[in-house]
């Protein structure tokens, strides 16, 4: 559910792209790179949604919006009750930049198969635990 919502959100936000919307996602990404570059790695996880959110903020869907928002919150109950994170902060930053260049670029299906990736990476893989290709 998660993963299609946010796909969701991604196929709504292309629909309403324009350059200052654009802007306001790439300032997020800038938001957070800064706060990466700041930040002490004493831990590696990361919870944090700053992306995702901004494309709902920008998608022109107050109901989807909403709808990724509450799964948003979810997921975080759910990592933060397991004492997990769903990978490291710089790994997923990374890929949410891979998306938004190729969102940026007006490349709607490889931003779409970079997210769904990038929604779906089994987090042992995101913490580099992968052994010859296998979970």
């Amino acid at each position: 559910m998660h993963t299609a919502i946010e796909l969701a959100v991604l196929e709504a936000a292309f629909a309403h792209r324009t350059p200052e919307k654009l802007a306001v996602v790439q300032a997020a990404l800038d938001r957070r790179a800064r706060i990466l570059a700041e930040e002490d790695d004493a831990e590696a996880g990361s919870l944090d949604f700053s992306f995702e959110a901004t494309l709902g903020q920008v998608c022109g869907n107050e109901l989807l919006r909403r709808f990724q928002s509450l799964i948003q919150e979810m997921w975080v109950r759910a990592w933060s009750a397991a004492g997990e994170a769903p990978g490291d902060k710089h790994l997923l930053f990374q890929e949410h930049c891979e998306v938004f260049e190729r969102f940026r670029n007006a490349d709607l299906p490889r931003a779409l198969a970079v997210f769904r990736e990038h929604l779906d990476l089994p987090p042992r893989r995101r913490f580099g635990l992968e052994v010859n290709g296998r979970e």
